[in-house]
């Protein structure tokens, strides 16, 4: 696939990012000084670095903001990420941020996809033969397996073994804009 170049959302007159995840600053003629002289700034590729405060993530420094670059890679090529999608690396790698490695997804895909791949280690629950297995409609109709109530609690931090409870028994329609229902096969 050949690099391509789009403006920098939000800094569209002096940035560009690549299709491979690359940023460069533009040529662009700059005023010199106050008489009125002028000047031609030639393109340069931005530095990137490994904010490890903010899970180990590839961030660019423009005009004293961090950006991470993996969500303006994304941003400028497909536009805004739609409320509660995230951006996943399919491969895993936090450092490969090309847009073919990129793709949008909710957050519960995105824990799933870290188990899977191993960057996140899973917990061992016990064989309790009592615990029922379950299963999680998200609000685009993704659903999710879980081996008990403990499991989907564990692994998405926001749910609630109540909140869960509450929808196995018919209490509450939602818990956290998904559907729990216990899986029978």
């Amino acid at each position: 696939m050949n690099e391509v170049w789009k403006d920098l959302f939000g800094f569209e007159n002096t940035y560009e990012v690549s299709s491979n995840g690359y940023v460069r600053s533009k040529t662009r003629i700059v005023r010199a000084n106050k008489s009125g002289g002028i000047k031609i700034v030639q393109s340069k590729q931005i530095a990137i670095f490994i904010n490890k405060k903010r899970g180990g993530y590839n961030y660019i420094k423009v005009k004293h903001k961090a950006l991470s670059l993996h969500r303006i890679t994304w941003i400028s090529h497909n536009g805004l990420i739609p409320k509660k999608l995230e951006i996943n690396h399919i491969n895993g790698n936090k450092s490969n941020n090309k847009l073919s490695n990129l793709e949008i997804v909710t957050s519960s895909e995105n824990k799933i996809h870290a188990y899977k791949t191993g960057l996140k280690k899973a917990i061992k629950f016990s064989k309790n033969t009592n615990s029922k297995k379950i299963i999680s409609i998200d609000y685009l109709g993704v659903s999710t397996k879980y081996g008990s109530i403990s499991e989907a609690v564990y692994i998405n931090k926001y749910f609630s073994k109540q909140g869960i409870i509450g929808c196995l028994k018919g209490r509450i329609k939602k818990h956290k804009q998904h559907i729990f229902k216990y899986d029978t096969e």
